[in-house]
């Protein structure tokens, strides 16, 4: 009997690890122009939970900060408001674009080339959760 309930914990636990909370895909950094302060990253992030998730904070291993933006267009003119803390309502799909939604990474600590791949950690109300990505040039 022991051993049954010690192989369906394991089973658990197992579909646990699998079963990450956000669902990213489609990850990239874009490139930027030598020198540049700041740079974005675009992906998709899928709430696949039964229950919102609540992102409170992101980093990334390349910059000094990152933060959720959100272009705003008003009078023609283009704003960018933070955004925290982000909720992902469950079964929601988040696209962060250009021009839209998107993760700002500020402050590089070194410049980064094509082909590199940062580290970027979410951390949210059951956890964290890290995705690696590359940076791309901007046309890709």
């Amino acid at each position: 009997m022991l051993r049954i309930y010690c192989v369906i914990l394991l089973i658990l636990i197992s579909f646990r690890a699998l079963a990450s909370d956000l669902v990213i895909s489609q990850a990239v950094i874009h490139l930027a122009p030598p020198g540049a302060k700041a740079l974005a990253a675009y992906m998709t992030i899928d709430n696949h939970q039964l229950q919102p998730i609540i992102i409170t904070e992101v980093s990334a291993d390349c910059c000094a900060m990152a933060m959720f933006h959100r272009t705003r267009y008003e009078n023609h003119q283009a704003w960018m408001e933070q955004v925290v803390p982000l909720t992902i309502a469950p079964g929601e799909t988040l696209t962060l674009i250009p021009g839209k939604m998107h993760l700002m990474l500020m402050g590089p600590k070194a410049p980064l080339i094509e082909g590199d791949s940062v580290l970027i950690r979410f951390s949210f109300s059951t956890g964290q959760q890290s995705v690696s990505v590359p940076v791309v040039r901007a046309d890709e």
